[in-house]
């Protein structure tokens, strides 16, 4: 019986002394909005958040996301409609799509009250999927044609040349930058003009659809392309190099912080999601945790923005915003996720009465963690249960044990090893 209760004693310490750190989830979900899909994200200087969806038109936070409202309707007298494209000119008005059935009630809007009153800038029953600023400050506005504003949207006019208008594949994403060039991504690759859009001429990347487009400073272009991976430019768009992410690799969503930091939402052909950083350009990209996003529809990031005290907000095809758990200026490199299984000597060692163990796992698997004693009993288990993907650590406090050599062992989906270690009174 005395040997009975000395063993449950044990066993109770043991399940206060190991303590395991846990990370808190990357992302953590915003309000609840209506949308079946969100589709686009802007977000005003002051911090205001502006949502289009696919059915439901514009929703709007000003408390980081924390609860939502249904912005006024675009057109008072008609159901609300599929809107995107969002974009905030630097006056301060905010522009917007609007899938309507006719030229009456489609096409571009904009509004000087941030949306509490609407203007129909250009109509059309077509969509448009893009609108950005040439170098000189003109409005572009991107579809299966290319218009443009230099009033500030008040009126609009064909722009391009040459298998551009009226393009049989539409353009779906748009960037200028400070060396005077505008970028296009269309159906069938980037187009390029040097002279605020008036006049267009196709790149060399002249394949897959173009989804997104962001630039560097220096001539630096990337491309996120539907199924052909990543592509880089330090050429103003002359020339271009696929980066290591693979040729399979389908990428809709770009957003830039303010350290120059990279992120891009991918899935393979499996449809398995990702998000991925870059910080030096885009010339290298590792995934960072999706820990947060708890289905299928929640990783499917359809669009990003990076809010101006740094949080990224991520819209997804389960018609819900997600906000990292703080600025991500401010996120060590802890969040991108490890190539390969590690399991770490641990530290300090040797030790007396406690040390740490850390593990990194690769994907998110079952993992068991357990410690022996020199004749292989099992002494305890740290661990035992589901983890994310990403690096963890366990403190094991081996004030009640005797001293001497200890082995621990992690064991996961399809993967283990074992260390040795040295518990010294």
């Amino acid at each position: 019986m005395r040997n009975l209760l000395r063993v449950i004693i044990i066993a109770f310490l043991f399940s206060f002394s190991s303590s395991i750190y846990c990370k808190v989830n990357f992302w953590e979900p915003t309000g609840t909005i209506g949308g079946t899909v969100v589709l686009s994200i802007a977000i005003f200087p002051n911090g205001m958040l502006i949502v289009a969806t696919s059915d439901s038109e514009l929703y709007q936070s000003t408390n980081q996301g924390n609860s939502w409202e249904q912005m006024a309707k675009i057109v008072p007298s008609l159901p609300r409609s599929q809107t995107r494209a969002l974009f905030i000119h630097p006056t301060g008005n905010l522009f917007v799509f609007r899938h309507g059935s006719d030229t009456a009630t489609g096409g571009i809007f904009y509004s000087a009250d941030t949306g509490k009153t609407w203007t129909h800038g250009h109509g059309s029953y077509g969509d448009w999927y893009a609108i950005g600023l040439t170098p000189s400050g003109d409005l572009l506005a991107f579809g299966n044609s290319i218009i443009k504003s230099t009033d500030s949207g008040v009126s609009w006019q064909y722009s391009g040349v040459g298998g551009v208008v009226g393009n049989s594949t539409p353009f779906q994403s748009t960037v200028a930058n400070e060396q005077g060039y505008v970028f296009a991504g269309s159906d069938n690759g980037v187009y390029r003009s040097s002279n605020n859009g008036t006049l267009w001429s196709q790149t060399v990347l002249s394949t897959g659809r173009i989804n997104s487009l962001i630039t560097f400073p220096g001539g630096i272009v990337i491309a996120g392309t539907e199924g052909v991976g990543i592509w880089r430019s330090t050429d103003n768009g002359t020339s271009w190099n696929i980066t290591s992410t693979g040729v399979s690799s389908y990428y809709r969503a770009f957003a830039k912080d303010s350290n120059g930091n990279l992120y891009a939402a991918m899935h393979n052909t499996a449809f398995n999601y990702k998000i991925v950083q870059s910080i030096d350009s885009g010339k290298s990209w590792n995934e960072i945790s999706s820990s947060g996003l708890t289905n299928m529809y929640d990783s499917s990031v359809t669009c990003f923005a990076v809010s101006p005290n740094g949080y990224l907000y991520a819209g997804t095809a389960g018609g819900k915003v997600f906000r990292s758990f703080q600025p991500v200026t401010d996120i060590k490199d802890n969040f991108v996720l490890p190539k390969t299984y590690t399991l770490n000597q641990n530290y300090p060692n040797p030790f007396n009465p406690s040390t740490r163990i850390t593990f990194t796992l690769l994907h998110s698997s079952t993992v068991s963690l357990k410690v022996f004693d020199l004749l292989g009993r099992e002494v305890t288990i740290l661990k035992n249960g589901r983890e994310e993907a990403g690096e963890h650590t366990i403190n094991w406090d081996a004030t009640a044990m005797q001293s001497g050599v200890y082995f621990y062992r992690l064991i996961t989906d399809g993967w283990s090893e074992m260390k040795k270690m040295i518990f010294m009174k």
